[in-house]
């Protein structure tokens, strides 16, 4: 071995361990800089294995992308807790909802919207398994409020007529699709932001059905509002248009 070879071989003893960034700095040099912030520029034609060694010891880009999503990820999953505790908290609540609405329209879309949130909660389930995380809920004060509020509204309702009632009950439904909107849309952009298109499209087909129930609930409401104030015989006319109005628009009707 030629005496610089050994000078060289010495020094890049001296560093190894202590690298913080490696690059490429001239055809036949090295740059490295060290944690200390020390650069030391090495001669890659005459130490190729030492050379060789630093490359392999800095992180992959796949590692270094893992772990600069970490943080996103935790969040994701997190998110994805909080919503799955929210849903399991509608399944209970939504058969109650249901039992209390009045009109026939609004309870079969309360029962419909019941059978939407267990295959929300499955599709939770799924996006978990594949962020490789156990399918465990974190409890959700949000929802927990939404649905303590929404008994109070039952139980008050139970006084009312059946427009009053029903309108009310709209109200704390709504305020349920609005918190799950958000929670959703969310979720599916972290999920965007990390790439993961399975979570993505899980999450947007019950950011969809949410949306959906939002904008039936809307629709259910707007005859209320009159009803309230017609005699009883308009009343029964106006439930009956409602109704056709809900069974026309009924996802299986829609043709899409």
């Amino acid at each position: 071995m030629r005496s610089h070879e050994r000078n060289s071989l010495k020094e890049n003893v001296r560093i190894v361990g202590k690298i913080k960034q490696i690059k490429l700095a001239t055809e036949s040099t090295v740059a490295v800089v060290t944690e200390n912030g020390e650069r030391h520029e090495l001669d890659a034609l005459s130490t190729p294995l030492l050379v060789a060694r630093f490359v392999l010891a800095l992180p992959r880009h796949s590692e270094l992308h893992a772990t600069e999503s970490g943080p996103i990820q935790e969040l994701l999953v997190d998110q994805l807790r909080d919503i799955l505790h929210a849903e399991k908290q509608l399944l209970k609540a939504l058969p109650k909802m249901a039992k209390a609405a009045r009109s026939t329209q609004l309870q079969h879309l309360l029962q419909t919207h019941l059978e939407e949130t267990e295959a929300q909660v499955e599709r939770l389930n799924e996006s978990l398994q594949i962020l490789g995380a156990p399918a465990r809920a974190k409890p959700c004060k949000g929802m927990a409020g939404l649905v303590e509020e929404g008994k109070e509204v039952m139980s008050e309702g139970e006084e009312k007529e059946d427009a009053p009632a029903d309108l009310a009950l709209i109200g704390a439904a709504q305020r349920v699709e609005h918190y799950e909107i958000a929670a959703y849309t969310t979720a599916r952009n972290l999920a965007s932001q990390l790439r993961q298109p399975a979570v993505v499209q899980l999450l947007t087909m019950s950011l969809g059905e949410e949306q959906n129930a939002g904008q039936l609930l809307d629709q259910i409401a707007q005859p209320l509002m009159s009803v309230a104030k017609m005699p009883a015989s308009v009343e029964l006319r106006c439930d009956a248009a409602a109704t056709s109005f809900m069974r026309e628009h009924e996802p299986e009707n829609l043709g899409t």
